[in-house]
């Protein structure tokens, strides 16, 4: 398959059934940096349209926003990067 760029693709897509990674990883960080002001309104609300993106690219439910929402201050504290603490809330939702 290798040669047909299957390989390449199944990849890229996600349906190789390899799971998350760097590229993923990269992805979720990207959007959090992007989106950043939103997104830290929506986790303060504990909901909004780009909490709900973000949850749909980690495989998390809507259950989600309110653990974001309850970690709100260690999340959005001084010194912390809140896109390493957001995707290592998130490691225990992914599937």
């Amino acid at each position: 398959l290798n040669g047909t760029g299957m390989q390449t693709f199944g990849i890229t897509s996600g349906t190789s059934n390899c799971g998350a990674g760097l590229f993923a990883k990269a992805e979720v960080n990207s959007f959090i940096e992007s989106n950043a002001v939103a997104l830290e309104n929506d986790i303060a609300r504990g909901q909004g349209e780009t909490l709900s993106t973000l949850n749909d690219m980690l495989g998390c439910s809507a259950d989600f926003n309110s653990t974001l929402q309850q970690n709100y201050k260690t999340i959005y504290a001084p010194g912390v990067n809140a896109s390493e603490k957001i995707v290592s809330l998130a490691s225990s939702c992914e599937g």
